[in-house]
C-alpha cells in the first residue's frame, strides 16, 4: 500500500503575491492600448474614407480605398477587443501587424522622434500588443468571464 505524502505547499496559486501583481499587471496596459486603438479608428472614421485613402496613397500603400476601410475597422474593433478582453490575443496579433505596416511605410522615414512623425509611438504600441499576444487578457477579460479560458 502506498503511502499518502502530505502536500506542504498550495495548490491554488491566485492568491499567491507575484500571480496578484502579474493578473492586475496587464488589466491597465490591456485598458490604455485599447482606448487608443478605438480613438485611432474613430479619428479615421471622423477624417472620412477619401481622407483616409488619400493620406495612404500620399504614404506609398497599394489599394489604398480598400486599405482606409480595413485599417479603420482594424483599429477600432480591434481596439474594442481589446479594451473588453475579447479575443484579445487575435485582436492584438493584427494590430502589431497594423503597427509594423505603419513603422515601414509611415514613421521610420521620419526618425525616433513622435513629435517629428517618427516610430516611437507606433514601437510602443507594437511591442504593447506583443506582450498582449503572449500574455493574453488576463483575468480581468470578457473572456475569461464568459467561457473560464482565454480565447
Amino acid at each position: 500500500m502506498a503511502k499518502k505524502v502530505k502536500k506542504t505547499h498550495r495548490k491554488d496559486k491566485k492568491h499567491l503575491p507575484h500571480t496578484f501583481f502579474h493578473e492586475w499587471g496587464v488589466l491597465p496596459m490591456r485598458l490604455a492600448i485599447g482606448i487608443v486603438f478605438v480613438m485611432h479608428g474613430i479619428q479615421k472614421m471622423m477624417m472620412g474614407m477619401a481622407e483616409v485613402s488619400g493620406f495612404f496613397v500620399s504614404a506609398g500603400l497599394p489599394s489604398s480605398q480598400v486599405l482606409a476601410v480595413l485599417v479603420t475597422a482594424i483599429e477600432f474593433v480591434g481596439g474594442l477587443c481589446i479594451l473588453l478582453g475579447l479575443f484579445t490575443r487575435w485582436a492584438a496579433l493584427v494590430l502589431a501587424v497594423d503597427m509594423i505596416i505603419a513603422f515601414v511605410f509611415v514613421h521610420v522615414s521620419n526618425g525616433f522622434f513622435v513629435g517629428n512623425g517618427g516610430f516611437e509611438f507606433v514601437l510602443v504600441l507594437f511591442l504593447v500588443n506583443v506582450g498582449l499576444f503572449f500574455h493574453g487578457a488576463g483575468i480581468w477579460s470578457l473572456e475569461r468571464t464568459l467561457t473560464g479560458k482565454e480565447l
